[in-house]
């Protein structure tokens, strides 16, 4: 099975990561958004993504802002929200939002690995 999969982090070691972990797979296709705002643009183009991971706190557009852009672009998306604090109000909004999954960035490889991505 093909996977399209949308990273949006301004981190660069966590994109990185990222990046090394997923293309092991040579069906991924991974697209890579820096900040919030690149990815609202590359969710209002690419309409065949199939998992989008977005940071809660990034320049531009926050995470939740993300999900509300996947939301109104009707993007089928499985939809992860990923931080390094998380609180009951971001779990709240992200899940209002759309997120299927909030997780801590510390736990989204094992994620990967339960879900079968890698």
């Amino acid at each position: 099975m093909f996977v399209k999969i949308l990273i949006a982090d301004d981190d660069p070691a966590i994109l990185s990561l990222f990046r090394c972990i997923l293309t092991t797979n040579p069906k991924h296709t991974i697209v890579i958004a820096e900040n919030g705002d690149e990815a609202v643009q590359i969710i209002e183009t690419e309409r065949n993504i199939d998992l989008l991971i977005t940071d809660f706190q990034m320049p531009g557009k926050n995470g939740v802002e993300v999900l509300l852009s996947a939301r109104r672009a009707q993007l089928g998306a499985r939809k992860w929200l990923i931080s390094g604090a998380i609180d009951d109000k971001i779990s709240k909004e992200a899940a209002d939002a759309g997120a299927d999954k909030i997780l801590w960035k510390s736990s989204v490889i094992k994620e990967l690995r339960t879900e079968g991505i890698i």
